[in-house]
C-alpha cells in the first residue's frame, strides 16, 4: 500500500460513507473519503423516502435536514398477493427528501468534522487504498467487497422492504 497517510480510508461519499467518515474524524483520526463522481449526490443512487424517525435521528447527529424535506407522507397503499392495505395517519410517518441535497449535508458534516473528500477518485485496485483501515461504502455492487473477496459470499439477492405501524 503506497501512501498510507491516513488512519481510515472510506470509499463512497454517500450517507453511509459520509457518516462513517464523520464518526472517525470526530475520534481524532485522519480520514480520506474517495468519491468516484465529480459531485456529491449525483447521480442520485437511491430513493428520497425516509422515515420520520430516521430523519429525527439524523437531526440528533447534528445535521440540519429541514431544507431537504420536499413533502410529508401520511399514508400509503400496500399491495399484497391477494389483498390491498390502506394506511393513513394524522402525523407524518415519512418524508420525501431531496436525496442529492441530503447527501451534500452528510458530506459537509464529514468535512466539518475533519474528513477530506477527494472527488473523481475511483478506487479499483489494492494499490489505490491509502490506509490500513478501509470502509467500503460504495453501494450494493461494491468494488471494495470484491477486492477483499467478500463477493464470494452469496449477496446478490436483494429484498424490498416496507415499514408500517398497524392497529388491529
Amino acid at each position: 500500500m503506497p501512501d498510507c497517510n491516513y488512519d481510515v480510508h472510506v470509499i463512497g461519499a454517500g450517507p453511509a460513507g459520509s457518516m462513517a467518515a464523520k464518526t472517525a474524524a470526530e475520534q481524532g483520526l485522519k480520514v480520506l473519503v474517495s468519491e468516484q463522481h465529480s459531485k456529491i449526490g449525483e447521480p442520485v443512487q437511491c430513493s428520497g423516502h425516509i422515515s420520520f424517525s430516521g430523519l429525527r435521528e439524523i437531526g440528533e447527529m447534528g445535521i440540519s435536514y429541514q431544507n431537504a424535506v420536499q413533502n410529508k407522507i401520511y399514508g400509503c397503499t400496500a399491495y399484497g398477493k391477494n389483498q390491498k392495505i390502506h394506511v393513513r395517519t394524522r402525523e407524518p410517518k415519512a418524508m420525501v427528501v431531496d436525496r442529492a441535497g441530503l447527501d451534500v449535508l452528510f458530506a459537509q458534516a464529514a468535512e466539518n468534522a475533519g474528513a477530506e473528500i477527494k472527488f473523481n477518485d475511483n478506487v479499483k485496485r489494492p494499490e489505490d487504498l491509502r490506509a490500513k483501515n478501509i470502509i467500503g461504502a460504495d453501494g450494493a455492487n461494491s468494488q471494495i467487497a470484491r477486492m477483499f473477496g467478500f463477493d464470494a459470499i452469496e449477496t446478490r439477492n436483494y429484498v424490498m422492504c416496507m415499514q408500517a405501524d398497524f392497529r388491529y
